[in-house]
């Protein structure tokens, strides 16, 4: 029983005592005779040998001995009858034991998650210091101690959708009751080193179970976590690339982020509603397969629950996906607004002021943006063209800075920096272009017409 106490956290219980009750009783008779104890010790050698339990064998070689040797000699069947009934009555106070035991185990074994799973790591932490280890730590060699953890932990326990446990709290409690009701029968008894044994049992397979579910626990959390921040991850991404995407090709095909926001804004979703909502917009993003894959496994695992950051994470979800819906549809109108600007502010100006290396256009814009600029900086260059729908464009990207999404903020501003550069530069290019056709033209109509008159 005590060895098998480090494997309870797997669900392997101890049943040697169990087996060999079952056996007594369908081969024990009224009439006794010392074929009954023999057949006993053979079957005992063979429970041994399949559970690998350390038992010295030749003492059940030594008294198969005297059995057989001694079967006509009354003092020997007499000791041998009355060693039978005593083998007995205590094996069958092991297989209850064993039974209660494995009852105990069964239902502290739901009771963690519910009085612990819905609560952060570190919570969770203080709170076995306070409702389970002050009481087990006990040195005392009786059960009240254990009793009244377990007591605590029915009025902690917590009843929640996202636990997929059976666990019916009224019915485990009257079990309980039953478990320690028998255990106590062995103090009464003064049987001490039984209640040493139950008592110690109890203490250890209590810390290996807990030991087990917080390895459990933060592993699953830990998995479904990292499944969830590559997803939020490689979706950032996507949204980014569709962004610049449209920015340079001035389209919106992409907007990715409008189509999937109307899902998040549902309200007063269960725990079984929230997965299914996540899993759904899991499909609808077109990011690897592997990825999805990852996280539906995850989702899928019931073996824990996600409520500690499931909310989290699907806000987190929604923010982000606001920020970009709020941009992917405008962005596009940011090149060709930018250019009305530069058209209006330089196009009158002369081709010294413009196209000279002193030129406006470079000392404005060209040097402006030398370095990498963040938001404040692009609005500052976009304020000097006044004009109020290029300024709300880049207003908008800022609730990147403000929701402290670094990796957007930085990377749409280098976009916007890009897509002015490349705006002055098409502009200045074409500008140029129409000058020189204009001049040439004009150059032309002069010299034919002169020579018109000249004839």
């Amino acid at each position: 029983m005590v060895e098998k106490s480090s494997f309870t956290p797997e669900g392997k219980y101890s049943y040697c005592a169990q087996r060999l009750i079952k056996f007594l009783e369908l081969t024990r008779s009224n009439s006794y005779d010392n074929s009954q104890y023999i057949e006993f010790l053979k079957f005992l050698e063979k429970v041994l040998q399949n559970e690998k339990i350390y038992f010295d064998r030749t003492i059940c070689q030594t008294l198969r001995g005297i059995l057989v040797n001694n079967t006509t000699t009354p003092a020997v069947n007499r000791i041998a009858k009355e060693s039978f009934d005593r083998i007995f009555q205590f094996i069958q106070n092991f297989a209850q034991v064993e039974k209660y035991l494995k009852d105990f185990h069964v239902i502290f074994r739901c009771l963690l998650p519910n009085c612990y799973e819905l609560l952060d790591v570190p919570t969770i932490n203080r709170r076995l210091k306070d409702d389970i280890y002050k009481y087990i730590s006990s040195y005392q060699q009786n059960f009240n101690q254990i009793e009244k953890c377990l007591n605590n932990l029915f009025q902690k326990n917590k009843r929640d959708q996202s636990i997929k446990i059976d666990f019916n709290p009224g019915d485990s409690k009257e079990t309980i009751n039953k478990v320690f009701k028998f255990f106590k029968i062995f103090i009464n008894k003064k049987d001490e080193r039984s209640v040493h044994y139950i008592s110690t049992y109890l203490q250890e397979t209590m810390m290996n179970r807990i030991d087990y579910y917080m390895k459990s626990l933060t592993s699953f959390r830990h998995k479904s976590l990292v499944a969830i921040e590559l997803f939020e991850k490689t979706l950032h991404q996507f949204l980014l690339n569709s962004i610049r995407e449209n920015i340079q090709n001035r389209n919106t095909n992409h907007q990715l982020a409008s189509q999937v926001l109307p899902y998040l804004n549902s309200s007063n979703l269960n725990y079984d509603e929230k997965i299914s909502l996540y899993k759904k917009i899991l499909q609808i993003c077109p990011i690897p397969s592997e990825v999805i894959d990852s996280v539906e496994k995850q989702l899928d695992n019931s073996n824990h629950s996600h409520s500690v950051y499931l909310d989290t994470k699907i806000s987190d979800l929604k923010n982000m996906l606001d920020r970009f819906a709020k941009i992917e549809k405008d962005l596009p109108e940011f090149s060709e607004l930018f250019q009305e600007c530069l058209n209006k502010k330089y196009d009158h100006l002369s081709e010294q002021e413009v196209f000279s290396s002193n030129g406006k256009i470079k000392k404005e814009i060209f040097d402006f943006l030398k370095q990498k600029k963040n938001f404040d900086d692009i609005r500052k260059l976009i304020q000097m063209f006044n004009q109020p729908r290029l300024i709300d464009l880049v207003e908008k990207c800022e609730q990147f800075v403000k929701d402290k999404d670094e990796k957007a903020s930085t990377e749409i501003s280098e976009c916007l920096r890009q897509c002015i550069i490349d705006t002055t530069e098409n502009y200045t290019t074409s500008l140029l272009t129409f000058r020189h056709q204009a001049l040439t033209a004009f150059n032309h109509f002069e010299k034919n017409l002169h020579d018109l008159l000249s004839t």
